[in-house]
């Protein structure tokens, strides 16, 4: 009744002030934290039995710290419990990471599979070799979209004509082998991060592996240039929405050792916010995305306009001009 609210632990395998940070709609809704770890409990121990085979799996792997471990579980410390126990049993399924270089609550999020599984066990068990290469390419945006064309697949043959050697992965299309390759990597080069998962801890297992992490955008993200227009970014509805969106957009630039973009404009606003270098390389397509015209063209008096709409958001750009461009026609016949 009194206990779990003055933040009292009902056994040394339980802490309620680590619980509550790691569930606080348990005090949102004024639910005991213990009855919620027991109501929920299918999700959040591991009942599998702790075999030797098991044990030693975790032990042996170049990916369990022990000492950082309890040091980031000092609950687990002072009850004086066996930290590879308490992590097969129910850290991982808390998200408590097995060491600095492996992300528990990341690999959860990218593979809603292993749900209820030890995720650094699945991981060995299901680990594919990868050898070491040079540049990973992260998107945002999916294959189908205009971004992915000329931000990552431009980028990437022009590595790779240099000797580079590349792999791509897109986010909403993740591999099975996104860990691998971020182990194997030299440097992340990430297009268009934004700052909500798994976005921020893809970055922070970028910057805990101690690669070198560059973050490209050719996008216009930041509200210097939405006021000097005088016009707001397409998807967004008022300033102060486009506004709150571009600064938490550009929180992810402080995490970056370098920045690419594709204009002058960006790059100059960029520099506004962070002292970091910011190359440019602009927008670009290699000739077998270019559509060809037929050879029979019926070429038409006056101005002919081909609008390519690179996303859905460019859609909304061209239904906003759409009219006042058809009256610029009209009364322009000429």
């Amino acid at each position: 009744k009194y206990g779990w609210k003055e933040g009292r632990n009902p056994s040394l395998e339980f802490n309620t002030e680590d619980y509550v940070k790691r569930h606080p709609e348990t005090i949102q809704n004024n639910i005991n934290p213990i009855v919620h770890y027991i109501q929920n409990n299918q999700q959040i121990i591991n009942k599998e039995k702790i075999t030797q085979d098991r044990y030693n799996l975790i032990k042996n792997s170049i990916y369990w710290n022990e000492k950082w471990y309890l040091e980031q579980n000092p609950d687990v410390k002072k009850a004086k419990i066996n930290p590879i126990n308490h992590y097969l049993k129910y850290g991982s399924n808390n998200h408590r990471s097995p060491s600095l270089i492996f992300s528990d609550k990341l690999f959860s999020i990218l593979y809603p599979k292993t749900k209820n599984k030890c995720t650094l066990e699945y991981f060995i068990q299901n680990k594919k070799k990868v050898d070491n290469f040079d540049v990973l390419l992260i998107s945002s945006a999916p294959q189908n979209d205009g971004v992915y064309i000329w931000r990552i697949k431009f980028l990437e043959e022009l590595l790779q004509k240099h000797g580079i050697t590349c792999k791509t992965e897109i986010i909403s299309e993740i591999t099975d082998t996104f860990f691998e390759k971020l182990y194997a990597c030299k440097m992340v080069i990430f297009s268009r991060p934004v700052c909500r998962e798994p976005h921020l801890s893809i970055i922070k297992m970028i910057k805990d592996n101690n690669k070198t992490l560059i973050i490209d955008t050719d996008d216009l993200l930041f509200p210097e240039y939405t006021f000097c227009s005088g016009g707001y970014k397409s998807g967004y509805t008022t300033f102060s929405n486009t506004k709150n969106a571009m600064n938490m957009h550009s929180i992810c630039f402080n995490f970056a050792d370098y920045c690419s973009t594709s204009t002058p404009l960006i790059q100059k606003n960029i520099k506004t916010i962070i002292n970091k270098p910011c190359k440019i390389y602009k927008n670009a397509i290699s000739d077998k995305y270019v559509l060809t015209k037929p050879k029979k063209y019926n070429r038409h008096k006056g101005l002919n306009l081909l609008y390519a709409s690179g996303s859905s958001t460019h859609d909304y750009d061209f239904s906003n001009i759409f009219l006042p461009l058809l009256n610029f026609i009209q009364r322009h016949r000429d």
